[in-house]
Formats: structure tokens, sequence, C-alpha cells
């Protein structure tokens, strides 16, 4: 077999095949099918993959079996791996064990911390409502940078300032990412190195969308409301240009992306 390197929408995938043909058909029903689906695609013959390259965009019989005749699951890989987003039951099962939703215990939070402010009706509800990801984001953050200690549910993490909360949180988090993905942390590895899900990338992944709505948050903080209404891109849009960029596949490749990408750096 040989070794094509496909380009489709700037990123470039390496797949060992027979022939150019062969090598863009098994592209196309990888799991990076929705990330390339129709779209078109150049194609030329190298000598090898090149250093650095992702499993996620390096397609061959050790890291997709299933494509050339033997059989087994993939094998794991540190920190960026296909398969289920176990992240989120566990999460909240582990830390805020509640009938209620998260998001009705933020409400609950944010009203002790702002006592004067109605936040069911008018401004006070629209500012509620606009807080609420980054702070929950910020939780989540925080929670799975130190899983050994539980911090008591967002009455001890909502404050005044969601934004800023979660611009120093994004800082905290891509300080932990600089030591790589840890082998007995599951929930940091999932806001680091989020799960590739077959047919839906990144998109549905619990922890991607957290780090997602972080960064949002933080470049609020940075950028001012009137900016970020504007020209932050809503989380869905977020992933999505994430799976089109060349740091799609990369085991660390994700925070780095949403800080250059909402100018955080």
């Amino acid at each position: 077999m040989k070794t094509f390197e496909i380009t489709i929408g700037g990123v470039k995938y390496y797949v060992r095949a027979n022939n150019a043909t062969e090598a863009e058909n098994i592209l196309r029903n990888s799991q990076n099918a929705t990330v390339v689906q129709d779209k078109p695609a150049t194609s030329k013959e190298v000598d090898e993959v090149p250093e650095g390259v992702g499993f996620g965009r390096n397609i061959n019989p050790t890291t997709a079996p299933n494509f050339y005749g033997t059989e087994g699951p993939l094998p794991q890989f540190s920190g960026f791996e296909t398969g289920e987003d176990l992240s989120e039951t566990r999460f909240l099962e582990e830390f805020l064990p509640d009938f209620t939703s998260p998001f009705t215990q933020f409400r609950s939070a944010f009203q002790n911390v702002l006592p004067n402010i109605n936040i069911r009706s008018g401004i006070g509800q629209s500012l509620a409502s606009t807080a609420a990801a980054p702070s929950l984001a910020s939780f989540y953050a925080q929670q799975a940078m130190r899983p050994e200690t539980p911090l008591g549910g967002l009455q001890a993490t909502v404050g005044t300032n969601p934004f800023r909360q979660a611009a120093n949180t994004f800082q905290n988090l891509l300080g932990a990412a600089r030591q790589g993905v840890s082998s007995n942390n599951d929930f940091l590895n999932a806001l680091i190195s989020p799960t590739l899900q077959p047919g839906r990338g990144v998109s549905q992944n619990f922890g991607a969308r957290q780090a997602a709505e972080l960064a949002r948050g933080a470049a609020r903080d940075r950028f001012g409301s009137l900016f970020a209404n504007a020209f932050v891109p809503q989380t869905n849009t977020l992933l999505r240009e994430f799976e089109e960029s060349p740091q799609f596949g990369d085991a660390t490749g994700f925070l780095p992306f949403l800080q250059q990408r909402l100018g955080l750096a």
C-alpha cells in the first residue's frame, strides 16, 4: 500500500491505500465523515506521514483496522480517543448530586450572590441566562482540575462577574493542558482533548462544549459584550471550525485552537 495526502477544506489527511480513489473513499467513511462530507478533495502520493500528525488525520491499518480487513477496536491513543463521551453523567453524579438541573442550581447560586436582582424577569433574567454557560463551564473546569477535592457545588464558585471568572479559569486550564493529558483524570482530559465520536466528531461532546463555553466567556470578558455579541462565534460554530482546522486530530490542539480563534493569547 501507499500513503496518500488528501486535502479537504485546507486540512490535510493521510491515508494508507492502494490508490488515490480508494484512499478518498476510506477517508469519507472514517470518523471524519461529518467534517469532510462531500467537499472537494485533492490528493497526492507522499513518502511518509509528517511528524506530529494526530491519529484522527492519520488513517492506516493500526488506527482504523475495520477499513483494512482486520477486526478489533481502535487502539487507545494518548489523549485523543474514539468512543463514548463518558464524562457528563459521571461528573454530575459525583460533583452535582441534585435532582434539579445544573442550570436550575446555577440560578439559585446566582441569586445568592446578587440578592437585590430579580433573576426571574426583565434584565435580571437576561443577565442570569447570559451568565449561566460561562459560570457552569468555570465550575466544571475548576472541579476537573482538582477532582480529588469536591468544591461543594455551584454555591462555592458562582460569582458576580462570571466572565472574568471564565477568563481566569480558561488561563488555568491552558496551564494544566501544558502538562499533557493525565492517565487518571478523565474529566480534565475531556476538556483538554475531547473524545472523537464516530460520525459526530466533537459536536456533541460534553467536554468540548464546556471548554468552548469557557473560552467564549473569556472572550466576552476581554472584548466586552457588544463585541462578543457581534463577533464571537456560537459554540456549535466553534466546534465545527475546530473539526475543519489543522489542529483537529492533534491530542493537545483543542485549547490552543480556541485561544487563537478567539484572540485570547
